[in-house]
Parts: structure tokens; C-alpha cells; sequence
């Protein structure tokens, strides 16, 4: 399904991960450079600058013709929509050729192409649905654009239409209990709760797959979303802006949610970036780690502004200052590993056997001899394990 050949992607992810080493002390230039010649790679992956400038040049281009086009056609209502869907199409079928062709991988142009024709496509198609004036679910609008942002995350392994697919494929579960009745309603926060955490498993799963490799980036982007989610729909503040916005009641700001359900969105509100935090550290997980504390930011926001025990900016500040305390202790406490833990920027181990056959490349081609002629370890790759000579 995807479109670059995943051998390709591993050459150009060690590649990468060479230079990483390189600005990390473990291997010197020469090395390096002997890494990057052996997995080498057809794919144009330029810079950050470079794929910035690219990716407004192609979209100004493409909105420029597109533009231009339809002034020049006077096209309008109906004809448009058509039109947009067509140009979107046609976007693809270039897309899907160029990069087929001139193997671009995250340079700006594929991505100002891909979001151009996702959008053309898919908006232009709900344009056609909603001007037939037809009575249909709103679930049926998010159905039309998610075929197209699933195939875009999966054929081109982009970030952005993972995300997007993943709001899309929300709306399209949960669009039936907005507009469902007031128990469906009820059970909104709670449906939506679940999918967020179907998500998160689903994806860490898929992350431990070899054939999913390919898409460890969307993947991750499904992670956090999915925990922002579990999070978000048992947010106190969320789930009462929800019901006033579902069911039109206005709630004034110093009240409470009838019980059992403002205990329970409350005792969620506090207890989730515990939760997230806790389990972080059990398993050593850096985004969980980083959603307890994003989240944990939120709760006490949360709190501040239904339960004031001080002025604002008194509140924020003396948690501010709280936060920064604990991070300079933390800090002072991590200077030297514990348990697995440092505030070091450490290189992430990756056991695979193209991270095997750089190391081996990069002795091979040049490593520094061994500190002495009989290594611990029983081998000759400098006493960090066997060889071919074990």
C-alpha cells in the first residue's frame, strides 16, 4: 500500500540515526560518513528550510492554477464543486506519479500536493452532498472525506492526514449520539472515552510490529491523540461546555454537575494525569510522561477557574513557581542514572538488524582499534559483543 519501498526507509532511517551518533560523540566523522555511503538511498528528503520553501512554493502554485482557473471559467455553485472534485483528482493521480517517479519523501512538494488534493476531493464531494440538499446524518459527511485521509496516512505514511483520519473516523462514531437523545448524549463522554483508549492500545500495539514500521510516525500521532481524547472527554470543563453546547442549558459558571456525574468528571479530572504520569514511569513511556504533565497543567487550570481559592494570576504564579521548583530538583536528583532514569540526552537503544549492520559498517570501515587485544566480552568488536571471530 505504501508507496516508498520500506528498505528505502530504513536505509534513510540510519542514516539519520548515524548522524545522531555522530553529534552524540559515539562514532567519529569518518565514520559517519562511511554509514551514510553504505545506506544510501534514491529518496529526496531535504532539510527543514528547504522543505518549508518548497511547500509554500507548490501550494501558492497549485491555489495560484487553481484560481486562475476558475476566474477565467466563471465557475460557480454546483459547476465548482465539480470542478474542485476533478483538480483534486487530478492532484492524486499527479501526486501518486511524481512521487512514484522523482521518490519524494517529506520535501514539502508531496505534502503540499497531498493536503491540496485531500482537500480539493474530499471537500468538493461533501460540497456535492450538502448542495443535493439532501436530509442525511451527519455521520454520512465525515464518511465521504474518510476513505481519502485513510488512504493518504497509509500511501504516503503522513502525519498530518493520520491525524486527520483519526478526527474524521471520531466524527463518524460519535455524530449518531450528539444526535441521538439525552441518553445517548449521556453516554457520549464515556463512548468517546473508550474510542480514545481503543486508539491508544491499538497504536502502541501496531508501533511493536515490524510490518508497521513504516508508519511508526502515524502511529505515534495516534498515541497522543488518543490519550488527549481519553483525557479531554472526562475533562470537567469539557464535558459541561459539551452539554451546553449539545442541549442549549445554561449552566451557570459557579455550578455543579448534578451528581453522580460531577463527582465522577471531577474525581476523573484529577485522578487521569496521575494515572498517565504513574504509568509513564512503570513502563518508561516519554509521551505518556509528557501527557501526564501537559494534562496535569489543564486539571489545575480547571480547577483554578471553578474553584478559586485565590485570585488568578496568584494561583498561576505559585504554581508556576511550584512546577519550576520540582523540575530543578528533578534535575538535580537525575544528574547521575537511576533506575533507568537521567536527565542526560541519552541515545535510544534500537536492537533491529539495520541498526546491527551500521554498527558493523561503521567498525568495519574504520572504527578505532580496541583498548586491548583481548576485549571482555570474548569477541573483537571492541568488547561490546561477539564477531566472526566468537
Amino acid at each position: 500500500m505504501i508507496i516508498y519501498d520500506p528498505r528505502w526507509l530504513e536505509a534513510l532511517g540510519d542514516a539519520r540515526e548515524a548522524k545522531r551518533w555522530r553529534a552524540s560523540g559515539i562514532i567519529s566523522e569518518p565514520q559517519c560518513a562511511a554509514i551514510a555511503a553504505r545506506f544510501t538511498t534514491p529518496l529526496y528528503a531535504p532539510t527543514l528550510f528547504v522543505r518549508i520553501a518548497l511547500f509554500f512554493f507548490a501550494a501558492i502554485a497549485v491555489g495560484g492554477l487553481y484560481g486562475m482557473v476558475v476566474i477565467a471559467g466563471g465557475f460557480s455553485g454546483r459547476r465548482l464543486a465539480i470542478f474542485t472534485v476533478l483538480c483534486g483528482a487530478l492532484a492524486l493521480v499527479a501526486l501518486d506519479a511524481i512521487v512514484g517517479r522523482r521518490h519524494l519523501y517529506q520535501s514539502g512538494i508531496d505534502e503540499a500536493l497531498l493536503y491540496t488534493a485531500l482537500c480539493f476531493t474530499a471537500g468538493g464531494l461533501v460540497w456535492l452532498y450538502l448542495d443535493a440538499s439532501v436530509a442525511g446524518p451527519v455521520a454520512i459527511r465525515w464518511l465521504i472525506a474518510l476513505p481519502f485521509l485513510v488512504w493518504g496516512a497509509l500511501r504516503f505514511a503522513d502525519r498530518l492526514a493520520a491525524a486527520a483520519a483519526y478526527f474524521c473516523a471520531l466524527g463518524v462514531l460519535l455524530a449518531p449520539l450528539m444526535e441521538g437523545g439525552g441518553v445517548a448524549r449521556a453516554a457520549l463522554p464515556f463512548a468517546t472515552m473508550a474510542i480514545g483508549l481503543l486508539s491508544y492500545v491499538l497504536a502502541r500495539a501496531g508501533a511493536d510490529q515490524s510490518a508497521w514500521r513504516p508508519y511508526a510516525g502515524c502511529l505515534l500521532v495516534v498515541e497522543a491523540l488518543g490519550l488527549a481524547t481519553v483525557y479531554g472527554a472526562g475533562n470537567y470543563f469539557a464535558v459541561r461546555k459539551a452539554n451546553q453546547w449539545l442541549m442549549g442549558e445554561l449552566i451557570p459558571d459557579g455550578g455543579v454537575m448534578p451528581p453522580p456525574l460531577g463527582f465522577l468528571f471531577w474525581a476523573f479530572t484529577a485522578l487521569t494525569p496521575v494515572a498517565y504520569a504513574v504509568r509513564g514511569v512503570l513502563i518508561r513511556d516519554r509521551l505518556l510522561l509528557r501527557a501526564g504533565l501537559v494534562t496535569a497543567a489543564f486539571s489545575v487550570l480547571t480547577f483554578v477557574y471553578y474553584v478559586p481559592v485565590a485570585p488568578a494570576e496568584v494561583t498561576l504564579t505559585a504554581a508556576g513557581a511550584a512546577l519550576l521548583l520540582i523540575a530543578i530538583a528533578a534535575t538535580r536528583h537525575l544528574r547521575t542514572r537511576r533506575d533507568g532514569y537521567t536527565d542526560k540526552n541519552l541515545l535510544a537503544e534500537r536492537l533491529s538488524l539495520a541498526d546491527a549492520e551500521a554498527l558493523v559498517t561503521a567498525h568495519a570501515l574504520g572504527a578505532p582499534a580496541p583498548v586491548s587485544a583481548q576485549p571482555e566480552g570474548g569477541g573483537t568488536f571492541g568488547g561490546g559483543g561477539a564477531s566472526e571471530k566468537w
